[in-house]
């Protein structure tokens, strides 16, 4: 009698274990902070470390339930960001700064493009060699492209002439199809991201970085509204704080990261080989020369002096704001 009712309480004690697991399993997901956070584009190798986060749960541990919807463009998620639709926003920081510039009410506060990745891609048959040799070509662009934003800063620096070109909007889904087919002699477009992904796909193009071409602005970052790094500051430091996880883990296994991205997003990432080298691309540009030895994210006040003074001399600001209205370093995580 005594053994049955040993065995009795064991298996009641563990069904009651279980139960409390259960519940507080359930009671987690439904507390876990819900973010909408933006991407700017669609997935490439260079959202990689945002996918590895996803994959292994890193916002999770945090209490954050991450949604990771595919966008349009830098100013489609400064849009959004902007008017409360999403809660946080990877954009060109370029194109973040001229928005701050007209009241777009943001901030950055992580930038992991420090050297920006902006540029041209060119149909080696054009024959174009330097900035002016754009000229008289076929240029294809996406209207809401961060690229196109800052390619009037590009022309204006290096001395060329946007009358000449004959321009050919397209939207992000089929812009760098154009330079396949013939139909343009150079894309506005990510020189990192395309010229692999174009080769891959049989085509003849380099690269010209604006960053190459005294255009050498912060790149891309996250970017929240003033309001949500105020009144949702515990969620941003988590944010944060798994984003660092999440990129020092990629640093360590980009093998990974790739295999991931191959499993997440099948439709964008199909080639191993290319994908590597757009995502490590991606991450030899964490930190510019001020930033070597920070915390990944961390931004240099002189860098950002730097590019706004490139806005603002080719009138590219409309109201040139005090530096902390750009960008804050509040959130980086410490190492």
């Amino acid at each position: 009698m005594k053994l049955a009712r040993s065995r009795f309480v064991r298996i009641f004690g563990t069904l009651i274990g279980v139960f409390g697991l259960v519940l507080a399993l359930g009671v987690s997901a439904q507390s876990a902070e819900k973010v909408g956070f933006q991407n700017y584009w669609v997935i490439t190798a260079n959202v990689g470390p945002y996918m590895t986060a996803l994959e292994h749960g890193y916002y999770k541990a945090e209490g954050l339930d991450v949604d990771f919807p595919v966008g349009k463009g830098s100013s489609h998620a400064l849009q959004m960001v902007g008017a409360g639709k999403m809660d946080i926003g990877i954009s060109d920081f370029g194109a973040m700064s001229m928005a701050i510039s007209r009241g777009v009410p943001v901030k950055g506060f992580f930038c992991y493009l420090q050297r920006s990745p902006l540029g041209i891609i060119v149909d080696k048959k054009a024959g174009i060699k330097s900035p002016k040799d754009l000229e008289g070509k076929r240029i294809g662009f996406a209207p809401a492209d961060s690229g196109w934003l800052l390619f009037p800063v590009f022309a204006k620096v290096n001395g060329v002439d946007m009358k000449t070109m004959t321009l050919v909007s397209a939207q992000p889904s089929v812009r760098n199809k154009l330079i396949l087919t013939g139909d343009v002699d150079a894309l506005v477009a990510y020189p990192t991201t395309g010229v692999p992904q174009l080769n891959a796909s049989g085509g003849n193009v380099v690269g010209m970085r604006y960053a190459d071409h005294n255009v050498n602005a912060l790149g891309a970052g996250l970017m929240a509204t003033k309001k949500t790094l105020k009144e949702r500051a515990g969620m941003i430091r988590k944010f944060v704080r798994a984003t660092t996880r999440a990129f020092k883990r990629s640093l360590e296994n980009p093998k990974e990261t790739v295999s991931i991205l191959l499993k997440r997003a099948p439709l964008t990432i199909k080639n191993r080989k290319t994908a590597t080298m757009i995502l490590m691309s991606g991450l030899n540009d964490l930190h510019t020369k001020r930033t070597k030895g920070k915390t990944i994210g961390w931004m240099a006040r002189a860098d950002w002096k730097d590019t706004l003074a490139l806005l603002s001399k080719v009138g590219k600001l409309k109201k040139v704001m005090p530096l902390d209205s750009y960008y804050t370093n509040d959130f980086i995580a410490k190492d």
